[in-house]
């Protein structure tokens, strides 16, 4: 049988254990939430920057052809050398960041038409090319095929940019259902936490109120009263004081 003090101590430490658990199941529902918030927006945001990123790469190359048509070739071949590894790079990103239906289908057409591109340029940039080829191939080819690779980066742009637009009403719901599920778990808690005060003070306060009237009992005169002893814990104790007292009255 627990004494008075585990008692309480079990009443505030099982109210404080409702609580953490609360808080704990709390903090899952938002981490959960949130990571699913980052999701939606990171994910669909990474493949806007990539196109981005590609098609400043096609801008910085089409620099780089300007420069070897002058006949900067030096400058042209650095130019060119970093901003095919920018756009490489870039592609491969967004290869690996495909998460739209038709997503996977577009970036493979973007790499066939990059590929076209990188040909042609290759000639423009190319010292062995004759000067008036180079300019042909720059104006009638190069620039058209420019034109192809930065709008289909586009249109990976656009159904990236749709989707974040879309899932904001996504987003919304998914607010709206972590702040419900936070309004359900603090309803649960404190019910939970209100049944177990109640228990655990029925426990504790019934022995006293059984005491006392029994104590005014015997201030009424009935000596013969014998209260019931259900426990060994303090109250026990008590009501087995109380009734060696009453024994004594009656022997006075």
């Amino acid at each position: 049988m627990l004494g008075l003090r585990p008692k309480i101590a079990l009443a505030f430490g099982g109210v404080l254990a409702i609580l953490l658990v609360v808080s704990v199941l709390s903090l899952w529902v938002l981490n959960r939430y949130s990571r699913t918030l980052d999701r939606f927006l990171y994910e669909n945001y990474r493949s806007v920057d990539y196109a981005q990123n590609m098609k400043d790469a096609v801008d910085e190359l089409d620099h780089a052809g300007d420069l070897a048509l002058r006949g900067d070739f030096a400058e042209s071949a650095r130019s060119r050398t970093a901003s095919v590894a920018a756009f490489e790079k870039n592609l491969q990103d967004e290869f690996n960041n495909v998460t739209l239906p038709g997503e996977a289908e577009a970036a493979r057409m973007l790499r066939t038409e990059w590929n076209a591109y990188l040909v042609a340029h290759a000639k423009v940039v190319d010292p062995a090319t004759p000067q008036v080829e180079r300019e042909r191939v720059y104006r009638s080819v190069l620039q058209d095929q420019a034109r192809a690779v930065k709008e289909r980066a586009q249109v990976i742009a656009r159904m990236n940019l749709e989707n974040m637009v879309k899932e904001d009403g996504e987003i919304k719901t998914t607010a709206t259902n972590a702040r419900t599920t936070m309004i359900v778990l603090m309803i649960a808690g404190s019910t939970i936490a209100v049944v177990f005060i109640a228990i655990v003070s029925r426990s504790l306060l019934q022995p006293l109120r059984s005491l006392t009237k029994s104590a005014r009992e015997i201030e009424r005169g009935n000596l013969d009263l014998v209260v019931k002893v259900r426990g060994r814990d303090e109250v026990g104790q008590l009501a087995e004081a109380f009734n060696a007292m009453a024994a004594k009255l009656r022997e006075f």
